[in-house]
């Protein structure tokens, strides 16, 4: 790599953290089909995890500085010893079939973001339990539509450009034309707010390496398949009590705000729709 190449990334290294917009307190979670990290909130017999909205690679500087940019395939820090925690094998990736589909067949994928940070969403899907990335990059799904969404290149039919806001992303797209008894669908967000040099050769908001997020869903294809089934309808959110937590004078909580309603409508409203 030329002197000047390398010397523009470790600009971008060391500066994209003071050019971050809102980008450190970003969360997501892929909740239809529900993740393996999220899969316990939706009445599966799986390991709580109380930290499914946050597997972004180990984190921004983890990820670019530490590992190159690299990323486990189900958001777990590339430098953690394998089977990785979300991956199969791990302590979240224990095979439970969440969702059938039939071949070929239109999904309704569900995304939760606590902060949007522009960039976009990506789908694939391996056919094999132990899905690695060179797999996952072979079926990249075709997007059909969402909301809501900002508008994206007309060539760029595999991403989801979602809207600014902390709200729950629905997406429809196309399966495949195979089948499996254990597929992997991966969610990619990878965002858009992190300062960093272009392809030009001019800085601006959106270039350069990002932060991203990564979640496994295990799914199953079949030719016998019925639609999926949502049980619980409602998420399973814990809240924590005095009892686990010593806390001196805790804060009262405040008010529902009439935000927090409307997305619990949504969920709500998740079952009604395929």
């Amino acid at each position: 790599m030329p002197r000047s190449a390398r010397s523009n990334l470790w600009a971008i290294l060391l500066y994209a953290p003071l050019f971050c917009i809102r980008s450190c307190d970003g969360h997501g979670r892929l909740i239809e089909p529900p993740s393996r990290a999220s899969a316990w909130r939706y009445g599966f017999q799986t390991p709580p995890d109380y930290n499914d909205h946050e597997l972004y690679c180990g984190g921004f500087t983890r990820q670019w500085k530490r590992n190159g940019g690299k990323c486990g395939e189900c958001g777990d820090a590339w430098d953690m010893p394998e089977p990785r925690p979300h991956e199969n094998g791990g302590q979240w990736g224990q095979g439970v079939i969440v969702r059938t589909y039939l071949p070929a067949s239109e999904m309704t994928i569900r995304v939760e973001l606590t902060a949007s940070h522009m960039g976009y969403f990506e789908f694939r899907l391996c056919d094999k339990p132990g899905a690695k990335q060179a797999c996952l990059d072979k079926n990249i799904l075709h997007i059909l539509g969402g909301s809501p969404a900002q508008p994206s290149p007309a060539d760029m039919d595999t991403r989801f450009y979602p809207r600014n806001g902390s709200r729950i992303y629905e997406i429809k797209a196309r399966l495949p034309e195979l089948t499996c008894t254990q597929c992997v669908l991966q969610w990619r967000y990878v965002a858009g707010n992190n300062w960093g040099m272009c392809n030009d050769g001019n800085g601006a908001v959106g270039c350069g390496p990002q932060e991203e997020f990564r979640s496994c869903s295990d799914i199953a294809i079949t030719l016998n398949a019925r639609p999926p089934v949502r049980t619980p309808i409602r998420p399973v959110y814990p809240t924590l009590t005095q009892s686990s937590v010593e806390v001196d004078n805790p804060p009262v909580p405040p008010p529902r705000t009439k935000r927090d309603g409307r997305i619990r409508e949504l969920s709500a409203n998740a079952s009604s729709v395929a």
